[in-house]
């Protein structure tokens, strides 16, 4: 048994948290996929920006994956595909 803001909480009730917090996390990067989806999608972007979203979307996928990964390699993995999404978009 803990102690979590005040109130006593049963160990089960701590991994239900986790998990919620974890399916969280999940939709959001669902959502994300999304997006990069349909932006890729769309008919005005050329090629070489598709395939840039795509290495984005290939990277949100592998996020997504990752299991107990730190907050580091979070952190890395979205710098990756913030790098992929301003590579294509801001060619310089």
């Amino acid at each position: 048994m803990s102690f979590l803001i005040g109130d006593c909480v049963q160990p089960h009730d701590a991994m239900r948290v986790e998990k919620e917090h974890q399916m969280k996390h999940f939709k959001d990067l669902d959502a994300c996929i999304a997006l990069l989806r349909a932006l890729q999608a769309r008919d005005d972007i050329g090629p070489e920006q598709k395939k840039d979203v795509g290495e984005a979307i290939e990277e949100a996928r592998r996020l997504r994956r990752k299991r107990g990964a730190i907050y580091v390699e979070n952190y890395r993995c979205v710098r990756r595909i913030a790098e992929s999404l301003v590579n294509a978009f801001l060619k310089r």
